[in-house]
């Protein structure tokens, strides 16, 4: 699947949000969240993607 967007925030190594631009073939929204893991262990990645 594949679609145009635009990014509407960036905080670097935090958080990215997106939604799809006018006259996309999907129209969505969304963001990815990166956290420190307990215990040093890695990251924790969250998406969430909204479909209109």
């Amino acid at each position: 699947m594949e679609w145009d967007g635009e990014i509407l925030e960036d905080r670097e190594n935090e958080f990215i949000s997106w939604a799809s631009v006018e006259g996309a073939d999907v129209d969505n929204s969304g963001f990815v969240r990166f956290k420190k893991a307990p215990g040093d262990r890695g990251t924790e990645v969250k998406i969430a993607i909204y479909c209109c």
